[in-house]
């Protein structure tokens, strides 16, 4: 069995918010004594010296970039320390450069110079993914917008029909997400669907190949695979007594566990499902569990999964998105995908 999420999605430091601090702590303290013990120096300075200054702000700079700020109490710390480190070392750099050009070393401060502009523009080419890529908070709060925008058009479904669409509906079965492309600003796309075809047939092809970002968690980075059909982050949990009846669609009335206490849709990015296929977790078959581990890299068998740290997002029926922990218990799962179980109230 393989964990979900993998390893390489958990960030390294995950302890305790004063670790992280004490970390971010020592690599400042420790780069600025580097850069210190340049300028105290007596020695005649070299060309290097200033290239060493460089790499040494460059270093602290990744590491701290690196980290996922997720965990860390006060982020914006962050920004401060590589600002601190920086104003360092271009003194530094500065005051070796001026002594190279007193001592007439010219040519030592030129190389310093053109040495420093080339690991400048290879570190700019480096860290602009890393920089133009959402940060976790803005991951996470994008991933809630999508299912608020997915709720929304379920309920303007429910306006519209009495019900909400089905799971899987059709002689040549489409999903639920076809259905509701015009409710979330897709209706041309659903024109184009062919319901006398199968979803991943020529005719329709094209649409399951389009990549859907309201149905895409912006933390799962990964692509399509061999087959070509983007993935869905977020899927119905289907069966009896839930929302999704399998063959037909719910309605609000028969929510009688009350639709704020009853799970609509999921984030399951570990079932890997393809965004157009008429397919998503059956609440029998499924274990009850939350990033439980796949039998696949990258796959979860449990009913919901994300590569949020430490759980998964749920859409409630009342069109509200809650954060379902990995240690919240079958149980308490199982009552809140149950729309008439009539179990207490439980707070999650």
């Amino acid at each position: 069995m393989y964990d979900f999420p993998p390893n390489h999605y958990q960030p390294f430091f995950t302890v305790t918010s004063w670790w992280l601090f004490g970390w971010h702590s020592f690599v400042m303290i420790a780069g600025l004594g580097f850069m210190c013990c340049l300028i105290r120096r007596k020695r005649q300075p070299h060309f290097y010296d200033s290239m060493l200054t460089f790499g040494a702000a460059t270093l602290v700079t990744v590491i701290l970039l690196s980290v996922d700020r997720s965990v860390a109490p006060l982020p914006e710390y962050i920004g401060i320390f590589i600002f601190v480190v920086w104003i360092s070392a271009v003194s530094t750099i500065v005051r070796v450069l001026n002594r190279l050009i007193e001592q007439g070393d010219s040519e030592g401060a030129i190389l310093s110079v053109i040495a420093m502009t080339i690991s400048g523009g290879l570190l700019y080419a480096m860290l602009m993914p890393a920089i133009q890529q959402p940060t976790s908070p803005r991951r996470r709060n994008l991933c809630k917008n999508n299912l608020k925008h997915i709720g929304i058009g379920l309920h303007n479904f429910h306006h519209t029909y009495s019900q909400f669409p089905a799971a899987a509906s059709g002689e040549l079965p489409h999903s639920w997400r076809i259905d509701l492309l015009p409710y979330i600003d897709h209706a041309p796309m659903q024109k184009e669907y062919n319901y006398d075809l199968r979803w991943n047939k020529e005719g329709n092809e094209s649409i399951a190949k389009t990549k859907m970002k309201i149905f895409k968690c912006p933390s799962d980075r990964y692509e399509p695979g061999p087959d070509g059909y983007p993935t869905t982050a977020y899927v119905a949990v289907t069966g009896l007594n839930t929302i999704w009846p399998d063959d037909e669609g719910g309605k609000i009335r028969e929510i009688t566990d009350g639709t704020s206490n009853t799970i609509m849709v999921v984030e399951a990015c570990g079932q890997r499902i393809p965004w157009a296929e008429p397919r998503d977790v059956s609440f029998e078959d499924t274990p009850t569990g939350v990033n439980l581990s796949g039998s696949k890299p990258n796959h979860s068998d449990g009913i919901a999964s994300s590569y949020h740290l430490g759980g998964a997002r749920v859409l409630l029926g009342d069109g509200s998105v809650r954060f379902l922990s990995e240690s919240t218990s079958p149980e308490v799962i199982h009552s809140l995908i149950t729309r008439n179980g009539g179990e207490d109230y439980v707070d999650f």
